[in-house]
């Protein structure tokens, strides 16, 4: 009697266990993509203790890695949330060269500029309220939302002056 073992059916092929590791490999870099908390950075550019009437805002938004997709600029007062409108007042994009493939790297920053008091939002009371800034950038992160990061204060809204003490 003789055993004969036939190569067809010997075991898993060469290159099913290669297409299952490649597969694998793909799989967890998409996860690690989809899964980035990636977010830009925030910094106002002067210190602001109140706001009145009319009061601008400025700051910078800075990403190293991605693209800056959005600022929005927020006004929280009780329960009452209102958006002012924000205009970009300089913005730079640090793209790599096209011959360096390997370099997937882009920087990103700007500034905003935001007017805020009681001309930009008629309905606002005087007392305190928190200022939200956020912005987003356009990394795969938050499965495909992008990065998101906040900066938040909270001022004091006076919309008449103090009156002088004697």
């Amino acid at each position: 009697m003789q055993n004969f073992i036939d190569t067809k059916e010997a075991g898993v092929g060469k290159a099913f266990v290669f297409l299952t590791v490649v597969l694998c490999l793909v799989v967890v870099i998409l996860g690690l993509k989809l899964t980035n908390r990636a977010a830009p950075a925030i910094a106002m550019q002067r210190d602001i203790r109140g706001i009145g009437v009319s009061t601008p805002v400025e700051f910078r938004v800075h990403d190293s890695s991605y693209r800056i997709k959005s600022v929005a600029v927020y006004v929280r007062q009780g329960d009452r949330t209102f958006q002012i409108p924000v205009e970009t007042t300089a913005e730079s994009i640090h793209l790599p060269q096209w011959w360096k493939l390997w370099s997937r790297r882009v920087e990103s920053s700007a500034t905003y500029r935001a007017s805020v008091g009681r001309k930009a939002i008629p309905d606002l009371k005087e007392g305190s309220a928190r200022l939200i800034v956020t912005a987003t950038n356009n990394s795969w992160g938050r499965f495909f939302r992008g990065g998101q990061s906040n900066s938040s204060r909270i001022f004091r809204y006076a919309f008449s002056r103090p009156a002088p003490r004697f």
